[in-house]
């Protein structure tokens, strides 16, 4: 298990109470339904001018075992004060946020990433790709 991941299931676990939101968003393709959760929690330590910071986890749950790609979403005017890595996740339009390049995410596989904003976005998912 990766760090990044051992991290989230240990912030999820220890500190459970500060979890603010919790979506699982459900995208239906031509032939199968594909599932992609989008989970979020408060990191315990904002940055040093209070800003808070927010730990995001996207992962393929797909009923099929499938990878899916090209998974979009609605990010609002998404912008950190800290970086994000654009490959895993970047605003290509207002409201239109890539991740992993649009590469295929593997079933069971996660990508996570952390952001520092005055605002909570919400973020769930638009569009997605799921081969059958």
């Amino acid at each position: 298990m990766s760090s990044s991941k051992l991290y989230f299931v240990l912030l999820l676990l220890i500190n459970i109470s500060l979890i603010v939101n919790v979506q699982s968003s459900r995208v239906q393709s031509r032939l199968e339904d594909c599932s992609i959760g989008v989970y979020q929690v408060d990191k315990p330590k904002p940055l040093p001018d209070g800003t808070p910071v927010f730990l995001v986890e996207i992962n393929n749950q797909c009923d099929w075992k499938c990878k899916i790609s090209h998974i979009h979403i609605n990010c609002g005017n998404f912008s950190s004060l800290t970086p994000v890595d654009p490959h895993i996740f970047r605003r290509l339009s207002y409201d239109n946020c890539l991740v992993n390049d649009g590469k295929p995410l593997a079933y069971g596989a996660s990508l996570t990433f952390t952001y520092a904003s005055r605002i909570r976005y919400s973020l769930p998912v638009s569009q997605a790709t799921c081969p059958h």
